[in-house]
């Protein structure tokens, strides 16, 4: 669970997600949905809405919560509802049910899967259906849509939580304050280096961070301050609509050199690209920071998962809204859902009903969650523990507005204003919206990805020496072919700004 949730944060969700945040209280659509839900239950059997999304294993009260949350929708917009919960292998069990026609209504759309998916025929285009059931969905997520939308049709809704993401170290408070660390005053990685330097000093035999997964590096989750445009294979300029290869400027060889630097200096996990136990040896006290993307409320998830060590967090680069970070967790309908106008129906109160995002964030009332003296904090019962509890799996990140969600004890109660402030504020990459098809140039993109496979990870955690290795990691990619890749997206982004001016 720990490892599984860990490369989730690490990756394109973000880490206050794991918080189940934001205010009490009961539903609130429009009087004109709630007048067509009462005609829909005149002499109509409840339909039935089946929704598949992943987690670890079934949570034990499944059917006592579905039970509570038919209740709720028969009343409500004369449907029923069923969770179809995958574990394992997500993605294939996901296609082998929206190939199949079983029966499946409403399905998570995470990381990188949309255009794959849109491309092949599996989703519905949404925006009929957004402007006549989807009102609220509209008013709280419509500024999100471009991310979501190929070719014009918005083909996902993505989840209200932290839309956007910065890099950044987490650092345990106890550190910071015995070496009187100014968290707010570093802004560039490089300014690290002498703060590392002192506290080797005393801890010559001990690594001191590393990077939060083993998917990622230390590069991505440290220096990258650009769209990576999906892929990371051609990336935005930060002076316009330009298509670079990072991995061929100035700036690149130099964060590397920066990481290797720490790496021959015993500040980073030797072997940061394949220890599956960071998280335990964190939580032993054997490394003192974690390289990962971050937002508000990170400090507390993260601390979650290291045994409770109080964290503090050093942001490195500004949070930005990409395409890839706001559709990594969304929602769509499969192409076989039964009844589309009724499944948005739902999916618009999960957007705009705190009663019902409560009940699916966080269970039952006294038997999942108990509310304390703190309008929208809660607790668990006494007796229940995130261990033994039967419903909360910590993903409430993907299911609609997780800002009208409870606050856990022990988070900040303003988390998720904060979240708000923080979505508000973070700078909207000019390329928000676009995504890239690799079709035209597959054999190149394959040919690629096999390169990065090969050196990329490896290079950006300092395993290997820059001044030799980056020219060959630089001619094995041109080799490769990415130069074409690289002009072919030029191409269709050119084409994506000129549609959407």
């Amino acid at each position: 669970m720990k490892k599984l949730l860990a490369v989730l944060l690490a990756g394109c969700l973000a880490l206050g997600a794991l918080a189940g945040c934001g205010q009490s209280g009961g539903g609130n659509e429009s009087g004109a949905q709630e007048s067509t839900a009462a005609e829909s239950q005149d002499g109509e059997e409840p339909f039935l809405i089946k929704y598949a999304y992943m987690t670890t294993s079934v949570p034990k009260d499944v059917d006592l919560v579905t039970e509570k949350i038919n209740e709720y929708l028969e009343d409500k917009i004369n449907a029923n509802f069923e969770f179809a919960i995958l574990t394992g292998d997500f993605a294939t069990q996901l296609n082998l049910m929206m190939s199949s026609g079983e029966k499946l209504d409403l399905v998570c759309e995470l990381g990188t899967r949309l255009p794959s998916d849109a491309a092949k025929n599996m989703l519905l285009p949404l925006n009929d259906l957004l402007e006549s059931h989807g009102q609220g969905i509209l008013e709280v997520a419509g500024d999100y849509l471009p991310a979501t939308t190929i070719n014009g049709n918005v083909y996902s809704v993505p989840s209200i939580r932290s839309m956007s993401i910065s890099t950044g170290l987490s650092i345990d408070e106890a550190i910071v304050k015995e070496y009187n660390i100014d968290v707010d005053a570093i802004k560039e990685p490089e300014e690290l280096t002498p703060i590392f330097e002192r506290i080797k000093a005393d801890r010559p035999d001990q690594a001191l961070v590393y990077s939060n997964s083993t998917q990622r590096s230390i590069y991505d989750n440290a220096f990258t301050d650009f769209d990576v445009l999906n892929d990371g294979i051609g990336v935005l300029s930060k002076d316009g609509l330009t298509v670079v290869n990072h991995f061929d400027t100035d700036e690149y060889e130099q964060d590397l050199k920066t990481i290797r630097d720490w790496y021959n200096k015993g500040y980073i996990l030797q072997d940061n690209a394949t220890n599956e136990d960071f998280l335990t040896l964190h939580a032993q006290g054997q490394l003192i920071g974690s390289f990962q993307l971050t937002q508000p409320g990170a400090e507390t998830s993260f601390a979650q998962f290291i045994g409770g060590v109080p964290q503090d967090t050093i942001i490195l680069t500004e949070p930005m809204l990409t395409t890839v970070q706001v559709a990594s967790c969304a929602t769509a309908l499969p192409i076989n859902c039964e009844n589309p106008e009724k499944t948005m129906e739902f999916l618009n109160l999960m957007y705009t009903d705190e009663y019902l995002i409560n009940l699916v964030d966080w269970g039952i009332e006294g038997t999942h969650y108990v509310k304390t003296d703190v309008e929208n904090v809660i607790r668990y019962p006494d007796g229940v523990t995130i261990d033994n509890q039967g419903w909360n799996y910590a993903v409430g990140f993907l299911f609609g507005n997780q800002l009208k969600s409870y606050v856990l004890e022990g988070d900040d109660p303003d988390l998720y204003e904060q979240l708000a402030a923080w979505n508000e504020n973070s700078a909207a990459s000019p390329a928000l919206g676009f995504t890239f098809d690799s079709t035209p140039v597959k054999t190149e993109y394959v040919a690629v990805q096999n390169v990065l496979a090969e050196y990329k990870v490896s290079l950006e955690n300092g395993a290997l020496d820059v001044d030799s290795t980056l020219p060959e990691f630089r001619n094995a990619l041109k080799d490769a072919g990415i130069e074409a890749i690289i002009a072919e997206k030029q191409n269709q982004l050119d084409k994506w700004a000129a549609e959407n001016k």
